[in-house]
């Protein structure tokens, strides 16, 4: 991708955007406006791109859309695996292409190794609570939500359970929670 031409027409808010991007003149394009002139508007239109989807229009949903990316060295539309949109912060979001950001195969190998690791460790642990409580869904956003302490971070919460845990001698405790007492035995993982 040496040089692309975009040309968006009612997506998010764009009314109407045509612009040209040289790569080889500069490797990196920043783009900077105050609030509310069209950055989330142009990521999400070239997010729905990217998956394969038909941005749109929120408020005139009748309008018809353009969306065209085009790589202007090949003279066809750019491939939508190419497109990397980095979204604000969000503990949830994850993407295939996240570690393509690091620097070195070595750092992307190791990234991936690790956070497939805590995955799979959330995972068994959520399915371990579903069972031992009987819950079969929302489990993450209970305890999140009774203990209070960590909003939507369920990790930090649980990692603060196992803090609590620890300061009592690695024994069981009772931990007020919102009203209600949970008995609590986390065991380490080492």
């Amino acid at each position: 991708m040496e040089k692309i031409r975009i040309n968006f027409k009612n997506c998010y808010g764009i009314q109407k955007l045509e612009a040209e991007f040289d790569f080889l003149e500069k490797a990196t394009y920043a783009i900077y406006a105050p609030n509310g002139i069209m950055k989330t508007s142009f990521a999400l239109t070239l997010k729905d791109y990217s998956e394969g989807k038909k941005p749109k229009d929120r408020i005139y949903t009748s309008r018809k859309t353009v969306c065209d990316v085009h790589d202007c060295v090949k003279n066809i539309n750019l491939d939508p695996n190419s497109i990397f949109v980095i979204e604000p912060y969000d503990q949830d979001y994850k993407s295939e292409k996240i570690s393509t950001l690091l620097a070195s195969d070595t750092l992307k190998s190791k990234y991936d190794s690790l956070h497939a690791k805590i995955d799979e460790e959330k995972s068994k642990l959520i399915n371990g609570l579903n069972n031992q409580s009987g819950l079969r869904q929302n489990i993450e956003e209970i305890i999140i939500k009774d203990i209070g302490k960590y909003p939507d971070n369920f990790l930090e919460t649980i990692k603060h359970l196992r803090d609590l845990d620890m300061g009592e001698s690695g024994s069981n405790r009772e931990v007020p929670v919102n009203n209600y007492l949970l008995g609590l035995h986390i065991h380490s993982a080492n």
